[in-house]
């Protein structure tokens, strides 16, 4: 079982897409619940660098939709020099405003997460995954 942490930018897309399962069907999908970044006591300032980690640590899933790609600092930078076969995924939102305005979207991204939750194994030290 795996929690999903969603960035401070999104967190009403991850309150949708919570919402498109009990929490009983996402449990048994391998999904905990999702968090927020004040639920685990990190701030909206922190650095990516940070954030991914807390998240390799504590065994979560980042759900986020823009975090920087440019720099020693970011995200993606992070993955290339942190990352692992064993490292878990980072989820991204490929289109973030589609989630709030098209229920079918949102469904579609809440399967695809639950996916990924049910085949962790298989895509630890894929880096990035984008949803759906």
């Amino acid at each position: 079982m795996i929690g999903v942490l969603v960035d401070h930018n999104i967190e009403r897309h991850g309150q949708l897409l919570w919402g498109q399962f009990t929490p009983a069907d996402w449990q048994g999908m391998q999904v905990s619940t999702f968090w927020s970044l004040i639920d685990v006591g990190l701030v909206a300032s922190a650095t990516d660098h940070i954030i991914w980690q807390y998240c390799q640590a504590h065994s979560l899933l980042l759900l986020t939709a823009n975090r920087n790609e440019r720099g020693d600092d970011s995200l993606q930078a992070v993955i290339e020099h942190l990352g692992d076969i064993d490292s878990l995924p980072v989820l991204t939102l490929a289109n973030p405003n589609r989630v709030l305005a098209d229920a079918m979207y949102r469904e579609l991204c809440s399967y695809r997460i639950a996916d990924v939750a049910l085949t962790l194994e298989s895509v630890r030290g894929t880096g990035r995954l984008f949803i759906p």
